[in-house]
């Protein structure tokens, strides 16, 4: 790729960010006028309320989630925190809070769209397609409701993301990124949330099979048990950061913990089928079909994607959105595999 090609990519993305942060944070203060964020499980069983809480104040001013004097353990969240030190850097100089949680979480969830389009790009797509596949995909229902619900997803995204370029740079120009900064990498998306440690071992057990060239090497690769603990070290680096008032309570009662943690990702009532799990995870996640009004245990009236009913320009775009993705599923197989054993884990699991 010439210079005058990197210069007009690199165009191209800031153009992106910027158009997406600005259109997206003018629904989000759109939705922060009407007191949408003051609420929690009323869209698709978010707790934007809560966000609001773990990003924008500091745990002794917690308004939903109720105050605490010390550092709360947010178990599938661990590193929130961190998130929260970047608002506070915006409230510093005269932001709200809400305005700071909006621009930090646009700030993650509009850059993860360019690094999709700088993956399209190293793909071998060219700008224009790749462009065109990134706005399809800033299009999509995941996306716009990620970007303006605002929630943890907000900001997995782009660790997501991340996690995906590292493969598509091997995969495509046998680039391995710096293994200290790929640590760093894992365990900021882990910290984000939990959900993401499988898809951060998939990749470290995809890198260290193309080091090595098969499965019986893998398993005995030094590199990737020295991978595993570069990761330890800095997800105790950041523990002992966050938690250092509580470490010793956690110590000493850690039977306690895991039983708390087990309670907090069991959630009650009906679970959804493997059929509705499936739809989530393939054709509502590209295009939005009508939307269902459930009633919820505490009265609450809840909007989400449940049925398979679609308007009519839903349906021309579940067609044509069908018809491109499967013929570009020959781009690199690497990715398609990648991509679809993580996407069955996430129906599974």
């Amino acid at each position: 790729m010439s210079m005058g090609q990197y210069k007009n990519d690199i165009a191209v993305s800031l153009c992106l960010f910027l158009a997406i942060y600005i259109a997206f944070f003018v629904g989000c203060n759109s939705l922060l006028e009407s007191g949408f964020y003051a609420q929690m499980n009323i869209a698709f069983d978010f707790d934007q309320n809560w966000f609001f809480d773990f990003v924008g104040r500091s745990h002794e001013s917690w308004l939903y989630k109720g105050a605490s004097s010390k550092v709360v353990l947010l178990f599938k969240h661990p590193f929130m925190y961190f998130y929260y030190d970047l608002a506070y850097c915006l409230q510093t100089v005269g932001v709200s809070v809400e305005h700071s949680v909006i621009a930090v979480s646009l700030l993650f969830h509009s850059l993860s769209a360019v690094i999709l389009f700088v993956i399209f790009r190293l793909n071998k797509f060219n700008t224009v397609n790749a462009l065109f596949f990134t706005l399809a995909y800033a299009f999509s229902a995941t996306y716009l409701v990620n970007g303006l619900v605002l929630d943890t997803y907000s900001l997995v995204s782009f660790w997501i993301a991340s996690i995906f370029l590292m493969i598509a740079l091997k995969s495509i120009h046998n680039i391995d990124v710096n293994e200290w900064c790929r640590a760093a990498i894992a365990v900021c998306a882990v910290g984000t949330t939990l959900y993401l440690l499988l898809l951060v071992v998939m990749l470290e057990l995809y890198l260290a099979y193309k080091r090595e060239g098969n499965v019986k090497q893998l398993l005995v690769s030094k590199n990737l048990y020295l991978q595993a603990l570069r990761a330890a070290v800095l997800l105790a680096a950041g523990m002992v950061v966050i938690y250092h008032e509580i470490l010793f309570e956690v110590i000493s009662n850690p039977v306690g913990y895991f039983k708390s943690v087990y309670w907090l990702v069991q959630r009650p009532g009906e679970k959804a089928g493997l059929i509705q799990v499936v739809k989530v995870f393939t054709a509502f996640s590209l295009i939005a079909p009508n939307l269902t009004t459930i009633t919820l245990a505490d009265g609450i009236q809840m909007g989400d994607f449940r049925e398979f009913s679609f308007s009519l320009f839903g349906w021309i775009g579940f067609i044509l959105t069908s018809v491109i993705v499967f013929t570009q599923l020959n781009r690199n197989s690497e990715i398609k595999i990648f991509s679809l054993v993580w996407l069955a884990i996430c129906v599974l699991f």
